[in-house]
């Protein structure tokens, strides 16, 4: 997690999973993707990925 420096772990996580969540249902809206590009080397949360698999069923 590249900005545990600046922020404590769980608002990482939180910052990266909020980054995923909106990058995948808001694809149009480049600042979210940009944002994982910057702070996460591109990597989305997968856990995040997981649960919004659950429901596009």
């Amino acid at each position: 997690m590249a900005k545990r420096t600046r922020f404590g772990r769980i608002e990482a996580l939180k910052l990266r999973s909020c980054l995923t969540l909106f990058a995948t249902v808001a694809p149009e809206e480049p600042c979210f993707q940009a944002a994982l590009e910057a702070f996460y080397r591109g990597a989305p949360d997968p856990e995040t990925l997981k649960q919004l698999s659950s429901f596009r069923r």
